[in-house]
């Protein structure tokens, strides 16, 4: 009984598999706390609405605090239920849970309510703890999920332009002290001046409270300002391909997964279901967007990823397929039929495209699937509509 009961509190509080209402209202609550208490904070800070206010706002806070350690709680209770099976140890599996990384942010979460506590009547430092509660939504966000993951990927290549960086820095605001240092001993009194001038100067964003005047220290910042630009951009460039990558490969797991669950494809090996998904091109459609319409010429073969469509047949009567159905044009081979029925989207779909074109060129290097192609399709084909295939998964 309390293993299972640990078992659904976990999976209540996992934010990867929010599927029920309740996981979905568990953390909608959550997720509001999050955004009051942060909101609540910036209003505070002002004098105009902070002081009439005031009272509402502790109320407010207290309340996310409260909010905010039972949840800390129960995720340290029911770490050993993590599918992971990282922390499923008796006595140390909640330790190595308390030092990941979003055990420590939830812990930090709670520092205003330590400030409260501990430092009552210091209001500054009250104020900026809520800061670490931002952090929190940082579960909740496949794409800063994302993102950690290449960062990781590619800490390597961000160390080594880190190092290049932190190298001109220091080696530019070395040269600029020496240069200036006599002209302007106020100024560049020290390397560490220097060095505000330098990250200034590297990030272009150049206050200019700190100007070389002597002719080498305009040439040398005129150098270091050209660099900057390279160098400052360098470090963006890498994780964007590295996000790139990362959405790329994400997006092939998942029709990798939808297309070997397609009966067509089922007994084919990895290598042509490889294949296949590099030829499927994604489509995003609007609500009661005609994806195939009556009277065209056959096109495609549509694989839905995300919604569902809606197929019209005699009588006025329409048959209805969702994510992991397929549909399109049987004649694959015979392109002379023409459509009778209409295929529409009852509401946004997202859907994994494979042109024709595409299809010929699959098949000219899989002889022995057109075959198989053919007679899948004919048993396929809708009655009403001979142009037209309609398979669920």
């Amino acid at each position: 009984m309390k293993r299972r009961l640990r078992r659904r509190v976990f999976e209540l509080l996992d934010p990867t598999s929010i599927e029920t209402p309740l996981e979905w209202g568990l953390t909608g609550i959550i997720f509001s706390f999050i955004f009051v208490d942060i909101s609540t904070m910036i209003i505070g800070t002002s004098d105009a609405l902070g002081g009439i206010w005031q009272a509402l706002f502790r109320l407010i806070s207290s309340m996310s605090m409260t909010v905010f350690t039972l949840e800390y709680i129960l995720r340290l209770w029911s770490a050993p239920e993590d599918r992971s099976r990282r922390f499923n140890r008796r006595t140390t599996g909640r330790l190595h849970y308390l030092i990941t990384p979003m055990a420590l942010v939830d812990l930090l979460a709670l520092t205003p309510l330590a400030c409260a506590i501990f430092l009552p009547g210091h209001t500054i430092i009250a104020y900026t703890s809520h800061i670490f509660v931002m952090l929190k939504l940082a579960r909740y966000s496949s794409a800063l999920r994302t993102l950690g993951d290449v960062i990781r990927a590619e800490r390597r290549t961000v160390i080594a332009a880190s190092f290049i960086m932190v190298s001109i820095l220091i080696s530019s605001a070395t040269l600029m002290w020496g240069l200036e240092c006599r002209a302007q001993p106020k100024a560049f009194n020290s390397i560490p001046n220097a060095m505000w001038w330098a990250v200034s100067t590297i990030t272009t964003l150049g206050y200019g409270d700190i100007v070389p005047i002597t002719p080498l220290g305009k040439i040398l910042g005129g150098i270091v300002s050209i660099a900057g630009v390279s160098m400052i951009s360098l470090p963006a460039a890498i994780l964007a391909t590295g996000f790139a990558r990362e959405i790329g490969k994400q997006n092939f797991i998942v029709t990798f997964s939808i297309v070997s669950r397609v009966p067509l494809f089922a007994d084919l090996d990895a290598s042509r279901l490889t294949q296949i998904t590099g030829l499927l091109k994604p489509l995003v459609v609007p609500a009661r967007y005609v994806i195939i319409r009556r009277g065209e010429t056959p096109e495609a073969v549509y694989f839905i990823t995300a919604g569902e469509v809606e197929i019209d047949l005699p009588g006025g009567h329409t048959t209805l397929l969702h994510e992991g159905d397929f549909f399109g044009d049987v004649n694959l081979i015979d392109r002379e039929a023409k459509r009778s029925r209409n295929v529409t989207a009852t509401r946004p779909c997202r859907l994994l495209v494979l042109d024709l074109d595409d299809f010929d060129t699959l098949m000219e290097g899989w002889p022995d699937m057109r075959e198989k192609v053919v007679d899948f399709a004919r048993r396929h084909e809708q009655p009403e509509d001979p142009a037209v295939m309609a398979v669920k998964a």
